[in-house]
């Protein structure tokens, strides 16, 4: 019975994560307006669940985007958020939307935040770890991801 068991339970899903080291860089001067630069500084992959050795569920990818924010911001919000924040001391000209994933302060005081950015396969495939975002790249247009 306890095989049995664990045939028809499977391995469970799978995450998998990829982290290379990738500089922010400086944040912008305080009372600057120039745009922010955000960059990607992670993938993230993560599969449905396995059942009788058939998988089931979707797979999903994600890009980790980093940016500086006011300092006001982090104590704003929690790991988990949905971003964009509905805060002043959030406002941001950086295109993303997502799940916060990452939260500092930089020696100068602005916000560092990190967001997850759900995309489509290719754009997973199309975007490496440094580049900036939002990006260029026609595959990351769509809201979608690949099932």
């Amino acid at each position: 019975m306890a095989v049995v068991g664990v045939l028809m339970v499977g391995s469970g899903s799978t995450e998998t994560e990829v982290f290379p080291e990738v500089t922010l860089g400086d944040p912008p001067d305080l009372g600057t307006s120039g745009p922010s630069q955000a960059i990607v500084i992670a993938k993230n992959t993560t599969k449905g669940t396995v059942l009788f050795g058939l998988p089931f569920g979707r797979t999903t990818y994600r890009l980790r985007v980093q940016f500086y924010t006011s300092p006001g911001c982090w104590p704003q919000i929690d790991f988990g958020d949905r971003w964009p924040a509905p805060f002043d001391e959030c406002s941001s000209d950086i295109e993303v939307e997502g799940e916060v994933s990452g939260l500092g302060t930089a020696p100068t005081g602005h916000s560092i935040v990190g967001v997850d950015v759900e995309v489509p396969h290719e754009c997973f495939d199309a975007v490496s770890a440094g580049d900036s975002w939002p990006t260029d790249i026609t595959a990351c247009f769509s809201n979608s991801s690949d099932e």
